[in-house]
């Protein structure tokens, strides 16, 4: 699996972000060889690639953002930055921001009862705390110097609300270009496919410690960059519904996300596949 270095993190020109693009896209197209609903599942099994799916359920205990750059933890847009915007308004306030750090602790405790949390990230170069930073109010953004700033404010602001580590993790990625080609619904809350060759990185929505309307709004987003601009620049999109064995909930999560699709057309493939049985960790 091509490995992301110090120099290429920021380079969109570089070598290795095509190599990576290159290799995702073979993935998915091999993926896609298999059809529509169910062909991760068989792909899986004609590559003989289930013991890499297998161990792909291992995150670290720690919130990161939905970003495949981002891998590697409990999956929350912005680290839940975009909850001050859950109403309808042209600029938002502190009243807003304290509203919203509320509703990113409430999912964080869940997550943390259910799996345990030991640290909020921040990253550079974040969507989800560009879109928040530039629907405050100015007289909220004279404090910061960028979006950047505010992102890492709002985390640390969360980490000591919740008694937890705020860090900063770098982005694997180019800073204005997405090279996923999945969008993964991960009702289990412990996906990582980070480092298991020919499993497909994505944008990741960490289904289990969200409400239905939570994981709708952050599907959203994810569906949006991935078929937008700074997207990989396929014609497909596919999101994958990972269920859980100890719930049997693929076909619920199914029509949950039926809610959202015909917004994006034929943009978008819906695949599903079950996660291994035996972690009892996801019930």
């Amino acid at each position: 699996m091509t490995e992301l270095n110090e120099d290429d993190i920021f380079s969109v020109d570089s070598g290795t972000l095509e190599a990576i693009w290159k290799e995702q896209s073979e993935i998915c197209d091999s993926i896609s060889n298999h059809g529509d609903y169910g062909a991760f599942e068989k792909y899986l099994e004609e590559e003989n690639l289930k013991t890499e799916f297998e161990n792909s359920f291992n995150a670290k205990n720690r919130i990161v953002c939905i970003d495949e750059g981002t891998p590697d933890g409990v999956h929350v847009a912005g680290s839940g930055i975009l909850y001050i915007l859950d109403e309808e308004k042209d600029t938002y306030d502190w009243d807003d921001f304290n509203k919203g750090l509320e509703t990113a602790a409430e999912i964080t405790r869940q997550a943390d009862k259910l799996y345990g949390i030991d640290e909020i990230t921040y990253h550079d170069y974040c969507g989800a705390a560009g879109i928040a930073f530039g629907k405050m109010n100015p007289s909220i953004k004279s404090h910061f110097n960028d979006s950047d700033d505010f992102g890492k404010y709002f985390s640390e602001k969360l980490a000591e609300i919740l008694g937890k580590k705020a860090i900063h993790i770098p982005l694997e990625r180019p800073e204005d270009k997405h090279y996923a080609q999945c969008v993964i619904y991960d009702t289990t809350g412990h996906y990582n496919a980070q480092g298991n060759e020919g499993i497909p990185q994505g944008l990741i929505i960490s289904r289990k410690y969200l409400t239905e309307e939570q994981a709708l709004n952050e599907t959203e987003v994810a569906l949006d960059i991935a078929t937008g601009p700074h997207g990989p620049g396929v014609d497909k999109i596919r999101l994958i519904i990972i269920g859980n064995p100890y719930d049997n909930n693929l076909d619920d999560m199914k029509n949950e996300l039926s809610i959202i699709l015909p917004k994006y057309a034929d943009s978008v493939i819906v695949d599903g596949i079950m996660a291994p049985e035996g972690n009892r960790a996801y019930i």
